[in-house]
C-alpha cells in the first residue's frame, strides 16, 4: 500500500518512559523495529515489514498447545502460510472540558468568592473564565497529565468522564431579602407588631376568678352554712395580678419591640447566592476506522483500552505549545476577546497517539486439511480460527454423547471420551465446578479451534452424564444420612439430653438455639453421606482419567437431591419433636407456642 502524504510535522514534546506502552510479554517474540524513515503522521500508514521467524513460530506454537493431548500427531501440524504486516495509524482522544455548577443560598453578605452583580453578571464572568482556560498552558498541562497518568492513558476510552479537582471557582452575588424587604426585621407574629399581648391568665379582661371561692362568691362557714367570701367580698372575681388589671402583658417573643429578626436572612437584610463552578473532561476517542482492516477495527472495539496489551502505543505530542498559546492570545483584538468571553465555546484538549499493531493471516496444515486463523498483537494472539479442534476430538464427543444417552457403560464411555485432553478438562470441570464457571474455564483454556456454542454443549452433556453416574449413590447417601439424622434427633429430643440442655441453659432462647443447632448437624450428616456415596461412584468412573490422589479430592455436586435432602431432614426434625409431645418427653417451648397459635 502506498503511503499517504504526510502533513508538516507539529512541534512535539517527547514522551517520557511513563507515556510509552510496550505491550510485550516476557519471552514473546519482538517484531523488528519500525525503520527510521517512518515518521509519526496524522494519516494512516500501513507498512509491510518482514515478520521475525520467531513470531511466525508463535502462531504455530499456539495451535500445537491447543491440540496437544488430543490423540493427534503434532508432527502433522504445520504452518502452511503466513501473511503479516505492521499497521501504523494515529488515534486521538479529545477531552471536551465542561463546567458543572452547584448553587447554595446563605444569609448575609459572604466574603471570599468572586463578586458579580447578578445572574447575568455570573454568565459573563463564567465566559471570561472559560475563555482563559484555552490560553492557560499550565491548566492545559494539568488536564493532559490527569488523562495520561491514568493506567489506560485515556486510550480507547469513549465517553469517559475525568474529574478535574484542581480547578474550582466560587462566585457570589447579593440580593435584598424579599421576606423583610432588606430591613432584616419582620412583624412579630405573636403580637401582630403591637409589642404587647393579651394576658394569658385573665384572657385580656384584667380580672380572674377568685382564688379562694373559685368564682362561687360563697365559702363554707364555721357552722356548716354558707358565708360570703372574704377575699373577693362576694364578687367572685378579683383583679389579675399578672397584668396589673390591664389585660395586657409584654410580648415574650419581641419583648415590646413589635418586630423580630427575619428568619430568612437572619437579620442581615441581604442574602448571598453562591455559585460553585468546577470542571470535568469527557473523552471522545477517534481513529481512522474507514482506513483500517475490518478485523482490526472489530478487535479495537472489542478490547477497548485492553488493546494496549497487544499494541505499541506512544503519545507523539501533547497539546499546543505554551509559548504559541500565549502568542496567539496576545494577537487577539479586544473585540475578539469580548466575543470569546460572551460566547460559550467548547474548550477541548487533544491527546494524540501513534499506534503500531502487528497482524497477519495464518493458514495451518493440520493432518492434510487447511484451517485459517487471524493473528494480531505483539503477544501473538490467535483469533477467528476455523474449528479444527472440533474435528480432532469428534470421536471423543461421540463417546460423551453415548454416556449421556445411556448407550453402554456410562463410566466406560466417559473414560474413552477423557482420552482427549480437551474433553478430560470438560468432564473434570463439570464434576467440580458450577456450570457457568466450568464453561468459563474451558473457554479460557481452549480459546481457539472450537466454537463457544460447542463448549457450552459439551459442559452441559458432561454434567448430565456425571449426574447419571451419581444419581443412585446420592439417593442411597440421602437415605443413610437421613437415618443417622433421625437417630440423632431421637436421642436429643426423646431422651434426657434436651431436658438437661434446658436445665443448664435457663434461657428459652439459648435452648431454641441448641435445638436448631441439632437440626444443622443432622443436615450436615446427610450431606456428608451423600457426598461420600457420590464421590465413591465418581472415583470409580474417573479411574484412568485422573490420578487416584486427585480423584479423592473431588467433591461431587449434589444438585436437586441436596434440596430434597434438606426437606427430608427438616421433616424428620419436626416429626421427632411432635413425637416427643405425644410421648411425654421434654418438648421444646418454642414448638409448644407454635402449636398453641395454630390450634387457636
Amino acid at each position: 500500500m502506498n503511503d499517504i502524504p504526510k502533513k508538516p510535522e507539529k512541534p512535539k514534546i517527547e514522551a517520557s518512559s511513563e507515556t510509552q506502552s510496550p505491550a510485550t510479554e516476557e519471552g514473546a517474540p519482538e517484531l523488528p523495529p519500525v525503520p527510521d524513515h517512518i515518521e509519526p503522521s496524522i494519516h494512516t500508514q500501513i507498512h509491510k515489514l518482514d515478520i521475525d521467524p520467531a513470531y511466525k513460530e508463535k502462531a504455530l506454537e499456539r495451535v500445537i498447545n491447543i491440540i496437544k493431548g488430543n490423540k493427534f500427531d503434532i508432527e502433522k501440524v504445520k504452518l502452511a502460510n503466513f501473511e503479516g504486516e505492521i499497521i501504523q495509524f494515529p488515534a486521538t482522544t479529545t477531552l471536551k472540558i465542561t463546567t458543572k455548577q452547584s448553587h447554595k443560598k446563605m444569609p448575609g453578605r459572604i466574603r471570599g468568592p468572586t463578586a458579580v452583580e447578578n445572574q447575568q453578571g455570573l454568565k459573563v464572568a463564567l465566559a471570561k473564565e472559560y475563555a482563559k482556560m484555552e490560553s492557560d498552558p499550565d491548566l492545559i498541562r494539568q488536564i493532559t497529565d490527569a488523562a495520561i497518568s491514568r493506567e489506560d492513558k485515556c486510550f480507547a476510552q469513549q465517553n469517559l468522564v475525568i474529574q478535574l479537582p484542581f480547578w474550582k471557582k466560587d462566585f457570589v452575588w447579593f440580593e435584598g431579602c424579599e421576606s423583610c424587604r432588606a430591613t432584616g426585621k419582620t412583624k412579630c407574629q405573636r403580637c401582630g407588631g403591637k409589642g404587647v399581648d393579651a394576658c394569658g391568665r385573665c384572657s385580656g379582661t384584667g380580672t380572674c376568678a377568685c382564688s379562694q371561692c373559685r368564682g362561687a362568691q360563697m365559702i363554707q362557714g364555721p357552722q356548716g352554712g354558707k358565708v360570703q367570701c372574704p377575699t373577693c367580698h362576694g364578687r367572685g372575681r378579683m383583679g389579675c395580678v399578672l397584668c396589673s388589671q390591664t389585660g395586657r402583658v409584654n410580648c415574650p417573643i419581641c419583648r415590646t419591640k413589635g418586630f423580630t429578626q427575619c428568619p430568612v436572612c437572619k437579620g442581615h437584610g441581604w442574602s448571598s447566592n453562591i455559585e460553585i463552578v468546577e470542571i470535568e473532561a469527557r473523552a471522545d476517542f477517534t481513529y481512522p476506522k474507514e482506513e483500517l482492516p475490518d478485523k482490526i477495527v472489530a478487535l479495537i472495539e472489542e478490547y477497548g483500552a485492553k488493546i494496549d496489551g497487544h499494541a505499541k502505543i506512544t503519545i507523539v505530542h501533547l497539546p499546543d505549545d505554551p509559548e504559541s498559546l500565549k502568542e496567539r492570545e496576545e494577537k487577539k483584538t479586544e473585540e475578539q476577546k469580548r466575543k470569546d468571553q460572551l460566547e460559550s465555546k467548547t474548550f477541548m484538549v487533544e491527546i494524540n497517539y501513534e499506534v503500531l499493531l502487528p497482524h497477519g493471516h495464518v493458514e495451518y496444515d493440520i493432518g492434510g486439511e487447511s484451517y485459517y486463523a487471524f493473528m494480531f498483537g505483539y503477544k501473538g494472539e490467535v483469533v477467528h480460527s476455523s474449528p479444527f479442534l472440533e474435528e480432532i476430538i469428534r470421536n471423543g464427543i461421540r463417546k460423551l454423547d453415548d454416556a449421556l444417552d445411556g448407550r453402554g457403560d456410562i463410566a466406560e464411555n466417559l473414560r474413552m471420551a477423557a482420552e482427549y485432553r480437551t474433553l478430560r478438562d470438560v468432564i473434570l470441570c463439570a464434576a467440580r465446578l458450577p456450570l457457568v464457571k466450568a464453561i468459563a474455564v474451558i473457554k479460557e483454556r481452549n480459546s481457539i479451534g472450537i466454537k463457544d456454542e460447542t463448549i457450552n454443549d459439551l459442559v452441559l452433556k458432561a454434567d448430565k452424564a456425571i449426574k447419571k453416574i451419581t444419581n443412585k449413590p446420592r439417593v442411597y447417601g440421602m437415605l443413610a444420612g437421613s437415618a443417622a439424622a433421625a437417630g440423632l434427633f431421637a436421642l436429643y429430643f426423646l431422651g434426657p439430653l434436651h431436658a438437661l440442655v434446658e436445665q443448664k441453659a435457663k434461657n428459652p432462647a439459648l435452648t431454641g438455639l441448641a435445638d436448631f443447632a441439632c437440626l444443622g448437624v443432622g443436615i450436615y450428616l446427610t450431606v456428608l453421606f451423600m457426598q461420600k456415596f457420590a464421590a465413591g461412584a465418581v472415583r470409580k468412573a474417573m479411574t484412568g482419567i485422573i490420578k487416584p490422589e486427585n480423584a479423592r479430592k473431588m467433591t461431587p455436586k449434589l444438585g436437586s437431591k441436596g434440596l430434597l435432602a434438606f426437606v427430608v431432614v427438616a421433616a424428620l426434625f419436626l416429626g421427632i419433636i411432635e413425637t416427643s409431645r405425644h410421648t411425654g418427653a421434654n418438648t421444646p417451648l418454642w414448638y409448644k407456642s407454635v402449636i398453641a397459635k395454630i390450634v387457636k
